[in-house]
């Protein structure tokens, strides 16, 4: 099945949670460089999409930056 077809390509991916504590550590490391939050996106979704690249959909790592960066906004 689909399953065994993304095991093959190694493409076992990341669960949520993972995927969150990168996109955090990311956020991180972006506000500890004095990145302001609204020219954060670009290099954070860079710097999550080199560790994660083939590992899980980029749709899902932009969702979860994208929702990252609301939640500081609102902070």
């Amino acid at each position: 099945g689909i399953q065994d077809a993304i095991n093959r390509m190694g493409l076992s991916g990341l669960s949520m949670e993972e995927l969150k504590r990168i996109v955090a550590s990311a956020i991180e490391s972006a506000l500890k460089k004095g990145v302001p939050s609204n020219k954060m996106y670009g290099l954070v979704m860079g710097t999550v999409m080199k560790q994660v690249r083939g590992k899980i959909d980029g749709k899902l790592v932009d969702e979860e930056v994208r929702k990252q960066i609301e939640a500081l906004n609102k902070s």
